[in-house]
């Protein structure tokens, strides 16, 4: 449900804006093909998730050699509209050339989430309706690889942010599951063997994925 909710608000944004424009008689062909394309890639990550969620707990996975830039590109791909919506300056510095071999879904479910938990903050702080930023930042280590995401929705109180990745444990009052950020941790030290950690200064917050380069596995193949 938490990994469905941004998908499905899409396809309702999508839906609702091609009712406007045909009622306004504004609908013309190329933003149906465009239209069409959002909600059948949307669709298709629907199907996808069933499956990943599926397999959650099977040891028999296939890896993927993929570029990081990629692996961001399709993350951001159903929150790009939200991000418009509320004003938020999204900027991204990764490395062209960065390739990971990982479970390339589980790694972009876990980027959704953590980018989904930004935008929600922003929602809740209403104060801050300027300079409202999302960054990604990647740096080459020797042994792994390091993915900085960081908001500047409002921080994290210092009594409660050593509990964040506990599971059901949310700030978001009666809107939060309490999953999310646990999943995540979950998901990058069990399944992707890296390490998730976070930090929070004044309005300020930066969560920080380590991840090996190679993940070990027979199967891999290449979608770069």
């Amino acid at each position: 449900a938490h990994q469905w909710r941004q998908p499905l608000s899409l396809l309702n944004t999508i839906i609702a804006s091609l009712k406007i424009k045909q009622e306004l008689n504004i609908l013309n062909k190329e933003n149906m093909y465009n239209s069409f394309e959002k909600m059948e890639n949307t669709v298709n990550y629907l199907s996808d998730t069933i499956d990943d969620f599926r397999n959650f707990i099977k040891p028999n996975k296939t890896l993927s050699k993929i570029t990081l830039i990629r692996i961001f590109e399709k993350s951001t791909l159903f929150l790009k509209e939200e991000i418009k919506k509320l004003d938020i300056n999204y900027t991204q510095n990764i490395d062209e050339d960065l390739i990971i071999s990982t479970y390339e879904n589980e790694l972009i479910q876990s980027i959704i989430n953590i980018l989904n938990n930004s935008i929600d903050a922003f929602k809740s702080n209403t104060q801050n309706n300027k300079n409202r930023e999302i960054s990604i930042k990647t740096k080459k280590e020797l042994t792994h690889l390091s993915i900085i995401i960081k908001d500047n929705a409002g921080g994290i109180d210092y009594k409660i942010i050593k509990r964040v990745f506990e599971p059901y444990f949310s700030t978001k009052s009666k809107n939060g599951t309490g999953l999310g950020l646990y999943m995540c941790k979950t998901i990058i030290e069990d399944h992707l063997k890296g390490n998730i950690t976070i930090k929070s200064k004044n309005i300020n917050t930066a969560i920080i994925i380590e991840l090996p380069y190679n993940l070990q596995n027979k199967s891999v193949y290449n979608v770069i």
